[in-house]
């Protein structure tokens, strides 16, 4: 019963909202959005979405906006390694580019085209862009690195990449605005710093377990920015 439960719900979805691209990424955010109030307090709406694809949160929200938040002016920015470049290795991309591809200006792959996070040149050319949006009132960050290889340390192999997700959003995250984080996970000394981190720099930091989560992997972390 409980490994159909994540099957029914999307039957579920798809039947009553016709959402786009519905996987379990965009109901994991959907129950994120409504459970902690991510959506604007103004009529602009300024969002950027960190190791996305294929795009599920950002469709999710869409879905969100335009449900409960019909007068908003909304404009993202997303990344993601690049699907179309030749020298990412398909081990560690999401080779989908069907939503990528209708809205390519809204990407962000960085000076290298790579689309790599973890280069800080990559980085500061987000940071750029960023700031020609204004204030960017959510973060949001799902991104993971394949660990079937090794199982047992995927807390430790995924750190890295957690590191240049919290300080990108650190870096790009106004005042008042809402980061959302997936980890896995939370016994290796690097989480337990980064948690650290976060709880210095956000006045409120919530750990919560989306319902269509699989139940080996933990958590989603909502954090609101002082």
């Amino acid at each position: 019963r409980s490994t159909l439960f994540p099957y029914t719900t999307l039957f579920r979805s798809r039947k009553v909202a016709q959402p786009e691209l519905l996987t379990q990424a965009w109901e994991k955010f959907h129950e994120c959005f409504h459970t902690f109030n991510l959506g604007p307090r103004s009529r602009d709406f300024n969002s950027v979405h960190l190791c996305e694809a294929p795009g599920a949160f950002i469709t999710s929200l869409n879905h969100a906006l335009v449900s409960s938040h019909p007068e908003t002016n909304w404009n993202w920015i997303g990344t993601t390694l690049n699907p179309h470049y030749e020298g990412n290795s398909l081990g560690f991309m999401i080779n989908d580019d069907r939503f990528i591809l209708g809205c390519l200006d809204n990407w962000e792959f960085g000076v290298d085209n790579t689309g790599d996070l973890m280069n800080i040149n990559n980085l500061n050319k987000l940071k750029e862009r960023c700031k020609g949006m204004g204030d960017i009132h959510l973060v949001t960050a799902d991104g993971s690195i394949d660990c079937q290889g090794e199982p047992a340390r995927q807390e430790s192999i995924v750190s890295r990449l957690l590191e240049s997700e919290i300080y990108t959003a650190l870096s790009i995250l106004s005042e008042g605005g809402n980061f959302v984080i997936k980890m896995f996970t939370m016994f290796e000394s690097e989480t337990v710093c980064m948690m650290y981190l976060l709880d210095l720099c956000f006045n409120k930091i919530e750990v919560f377990k989306p319902a269509d989560r699989k139940s080996t992997r933990l958590n989603s972390s909502h954090a609101r920015y002082l």
